[in-house]
């Protein structure tokens, strides 16, 4: 059990930053898709903590997150 919650508060957490980050940028899920060149369902999916990113959007997101 223990580990589960510490799975989920880990979704929980990369949500939270992917939207902020997000909205500190004044963008919408529209527009951050298109910045970061990834479809509008991974960053709702995301925010939503459906998923995790991986591959490719890992690495896009990973690169605007710096910035």
């Amino acid at each position: 059990m223990r580990k589960q919650e510490q799975n989920t508060n880990g979704a929980e957490g990369f949500a939270n930053l992917v939207k902020s980050k997000r909205k500190r940028d004044g963008l919408s899920q529209s527009q951050a898709a298109s910045k970061w060149k990834i479809s509008i369902c991974n960053i709702q999916n995301w925010e939503q903590e459906r998923r995790t990113p991986k591959g490719y959007a890992l690495s896009a997101l990973e690169k605007f997150m710096r910035r």
